[in-house]
């Protein structure tokens, strides 16, 4: 799978995106570790990018959910998240949508969208 990044055309440029409304909400990438996670997080601040849901950073996605959240020039959101991390193992994927599925409610209400069902 690839995906593909274009600058959008002036003549399309009237009504920004918002990820709230229908379509794109946010893009999500794994990173190696907490580690990255940091090295990003720093690299993002170091280039005046604000740090969205700064408060709760770097666990903005709940408390086994370590990322950093922020919006690329189009507003669209962006998430780099680490591998979560139980006992000796990492469980990758498996884990970011497990921690995913049973945090959604707390993260709905705080970000003001649905829980997933």
């Amino acid at each position: 799978m690839y995906i593909v990044f274009v600058q959008t055309r002036r003549k399309y440029l009237k009504t920004p995106h918002h990820r709230s409304a229908t379509g794109l909400n946010h893009l999500a990438f794994h990173a190696r570790s907490r580690k990255e996670v940091d090295m990003v997080t720093k690299e993002l601040r170091a280039r005046g990018t604000r740090i969205l849901y700064e408060d709760d950073h770097p666990f903005a996605g709940g408390r086994n959910h370590y990322a950093v959240f922020f919006e690329d020039p189009d507003r669209i959101k962006v998430e780099l998240v680490a591998p979560v991390k139980t006992g000796r193992l990492s469980q990758g994927w498996a884990g970011v949508f497990q921690t995913r599925e049973a945090r959604s409610g707390r993260s709905a209400r705080r970000l003001g969208t649905k829980p997933i069902p």
